[in-house]
């Protein structure tokens, strides 16, 4: 549970840089000097993955940390008895 809890922390900051890329898209637009509303939408678009994604990711592996404490503390009462 801790290897997979750490596996989902990783998509978690893959879909935290979706943020840094909607940032990137908007900059670009700016600097090239466009005045559609193309890049505005793309970083729109890629601002809902990030939170989305970052809410389901922090969902899972919450479970999976939680998962995991209940095993060690359970692993822990039976080397006791």
């Amino acid at each position: 549970n801790i290897r997979k809890s750490m596996v989902l922390g990783f998509f978690y900051a893959i879909f935290h840089m979706f943020q840094i890329a909607a940032i990137y898209v908007v900059v670009l637009a700016l600097v090239d000097g466009s005045t559609s509303a193309a890049p505005a939408w793309e970083a729109l678009a890629l601002l809902l993955v990030s939170i989305l994604g970052r809410a389901i990711m922090n969902r899972f592996s919450q479970l999976q940390q939680t998962h995991a404490g209940y095993f060690m503390a359970a692993n822990k009462r039976l080397s006791m008895g």
